[in-house]
């Protein structure tokens, strides 16, 4: 009986001590959705904040996807711009004592653009290369690339920086439309870098077409595309726009 009992004591024991392991912080498995922005909710029993969220695409690509993360939030729920719409993403969150939680979040895949009689069909864009030095200070510093080597990116970085001039052309537009504006870049491997552009005020007006352009975007995209990879490939790289969540156009640009 004392045997029975002192095997009894030492179960309990370990449940007690695996209980006392067990992280106060528990990521929700539901999320909301609206507009293209993901907004995560979390249960801390400890009071653990602020917390850090660090979420890394999980892609099936040759290349390995970027690290990204949110510090110092002191609400139990965060709210993401920069997920790919139908991209799957390991998402981490730790709080100040180290406890962590993590989950997959695969989002689905996105619808094509429309907004009453506005479609995807009706939007264009366009993307050129262009150039700068590090150190700029007026429009007049950037360049215009028309043949750009993907190897004269890795031996100037450090001192110019490479992006891109983009453009969104769209119909003549009774009032003034007001859409969430992410832009996802993609390199020949895989590796995918996001832009959340903010919630953009796209304007009427009475032409048969308006553009609305963007002078100089996606310097962080080839930094970290050389940080995360060791290379920037020779080929085809594409632009996808996401209005709200849903997919607007794709435009391309090459480097030789």
């Amino acid at each position: 009986m004392k045997r029975i009992l002192a095997l009894l004591m030492i179960v309990l024991l370990s449940a007690g001590v695996a209980a006392a392991e067990e992280s106060p912080l528990t990521l929700r498995t539901d999320y909301t959705l609206a507009q293209g922005r993901v907004t995560l909710y979390w249960l801390d029993s400890g009071h653990g904040a602020p917390y850090t969220i660090t979420y890394t695409l999980v892609a099936d690509t040759l290349d390995p996807q970027a690290e990204y993360c949110r510090m110092n939030i002191q609400e139990r729920s965060c709210t993401l711009e920069h997920l790919l719409p139908g991209g799957a993403y390991r998402i981490v969150l730790t709080d100040q004592a180290g406890n962590s939680d993590q989950m997959l979040l695969e989002l689905p895949e996105p619808e094509p653009f429309q907004d009453g009689k506005l479609t995807a069909r009706h939007i264009s864009s366009g993307a050129a290369l262009r150039s700068r030095p590090i150190y700029w200070q007026t429009d007049q510093d950037i360049r215009s690339e028309t043949r750009l080597q993907a190897s004269a990116i890795v031996e100037n970085m450090g001192m110019t920086e490479y992006g891109i001039r983009y453009f969104l052309g769209y119909p003549e537009l009774k009032e003034p439309r007001s859409y969430h504006t992410l832009l996802a870049f993609r390199a020949p491997g895989g590796f995918v870098c996001t832009y959340y552009l903010g919630q953009i005020v796209y304007v009427s007006g009475h032409a048969p077409s308006i553009k609305m352009f963007w002078p100089f975007l996606g310097t962080e995209f080839f930094e970290y595309l050389y940080e995360w990879t060791g290379s920037i490939p020779a080929g085809t790289y594409t632009v996808d726009c996401y209005w709200n969540g849903m997919a607007v156009t794709q435009t391309s640009f090459e480097l030789q």
